[in-house]
């Protein structure tokens, strides 16, 4: 029995297609270096113990780090990566009685599996229009495209007060083309809108707001269209 715990990570639960089943069971982090105790073996009992990595999925395996036993506090491993990208990590214990786990065998599935990914979402399009104004309601059609190796969440967020008062308008994925509706009081000329886009990684991209003019706040769909065909 391999005994091993993953710690200090951030992990992410995500909806994955058949596909990307296996890849879902991967914990998601956006810094290089990990650590992984093995809180659950005696120090004062282990000769020593070495973390393996692989980058194919178990299909090859290298040495990382090697630890001596003793007493003392839990052994603690670190592992830094050197890029991002997939990583399987697999523990092996020998005790001071002389028994203990080999080092992994080509093929073996790994104990944990991690993704690193330190790249922020690249937004790619955003583009607002506005439709209609009625009362206190302006209809967008928005527009975006968001590019990321771990694609994760786009939140949709709009404002009145020169960007000090965002809310939520819509949570959608990295490619759409939606009508939104922004509550906008009676007074207001002008909306801001953005994307705030997160990977699976936790790296977030808050993007540059556009700015909607609106036209004054009329009663019917027909009126607000037709103030905008006179301009």
């Amino acid at each position: 029995m391999r005994p091993i715990v993953l710690t200090a990570l951030f992990i992410l639960p995500w909806a994955a297609s058949a596909a990307e089943e296996e890849e879902a069971q991967a914990a998601f982090a956006n810094v290089r270096t990990r650590t992984f105790s093995l809180a659950s073996v005696d120090a004062a009992t282990v000769s020593s113990a070495r973390l393996y990595v692989s980058q194919d999925d178990g299909g090859t395996w290298r040495q990382a780090q090697e630890l001596r036993g003793g007493a003392g506090e839990a052994l603690t491993f670190s592992f830094t990566a050197e890029q991002d990208g997939s990583y399987g990590f697999m523990t092996a214990v020998n005790f001071s009685d002389g028994h203990g786990d080999a080092e992994p065998r080509p093929g073996e599935a790994p104990q944990v599996r991690v993704v690193i990914d330190t790249a922020a979402p690249v937004i790619e399009l955003f583009q607002v229009r506005l439709e209609a104004r009625v009362g206190d309601k302006a209809n967008l059609r928005v527009s975006w495209a968001v590019a990321d190796a771990n694609p994760g969440l786009v939140i949709i967020e709009g404002a009145t007060q020169g960007g000090e008062d965002y809310s939520e308008l819509a949570r959608a994925g990295s490619r759409g083309n939606q009508q939104l509706t922004l509550s906008v009081p009676a007074a207001a000329l002008q909306a801001q809108v953005r994307v705030v886009a997160e990977d699976r990684a936790g790296n977030r991209t808050v993007g540059s707001p556009q700015t909607v003019e609106l036209p004054p706040a009329t009663t019917t769909a027909a009126e607000t269209e037709g103030a905008a065909a006179m301009r």
